[in-house]
């Protein structure tokens, strides 16, 4: 699964901000946790083979890995 994430603009337009190999975590068959915290993103990351891995919203709009 991918994240596409988009930018609306003043204008009305709409702009890819980019895409990263991640998803909301998985807990079960198909039971997820949904992300609703900007501040704290659980998703599994799959570039990494990483699950439940803790993400902020960045400035440009991504997921920023948080330590």
């Amino acid at each position: 699964m991918r994240l596409v994430v988009f930018s609306l603009n003043e204008d009305g337009s709409v702009t890819k901000t980019g895409e990263m190999n991640v998803s909301p975590s998985r807990l079960a068959d198909n039971k997820f946790i949904v992300p609703t915290d900007p501040g704290k993103l659980i998703m599994d990351d799959a570039d990494n083979g990483t699950e439940k891995t803790v993400f902020a919203v960045g400035k440009n709009g991504m997921p920023s890995k948080l330590h």
